[in-house]
């Protein structure tokens, strides 16, 4: 029994190695998003980015969050989830280490 156990912890150790919060591309002002919380996904309020806060290093790990209600929050860049629209009718391709992240989406005008 004790064997079985030692195998179900080195296969869960296997799936969860990498980090949850790890940002996986920069994030942009004036994009909406969900923000993550302790309750159902269904009731994550949902923002917009109005100021990115930069390190020393001129990386953005935490941006301030305007809200429905007109409050601003300050959250870390993990603990929220870009909604993929398209902003306004300019095309974009983020990279990150020079890999492309998002692919580029052409919005017609009519």
């Amino acid at each position: 029994m004790s064997r079985y156990l030692e195998e179900l912890r080195k296969r869960a150790q296997r799936k969860h190695q990498g980090t949850r919060s790890r940002i996986r591309r920069e994030p942009e002002i004036d994009e909406l998003m969900l923000l993550k919380g302790d309750c159902p996904k269904n009731t994550w309020r949902m923002g917009r980015i109005d100021r990115l806060i930069r390190g020393k290093d001129g990386i953005s790990r935490s941006v301030v969050v305007r809200i429905a209600n007109g409050k601003e929050l300050v959250r870390a860049a993990g603990h929220f989830y870009p909604l993929e629209f398209p902003t306004e009718d300019k095309a974009q391709t983020t990279l990150v280490s020079g890999v492309p992240l998002i692919s580029q989406v052409e919005t017609k005008k009519q």
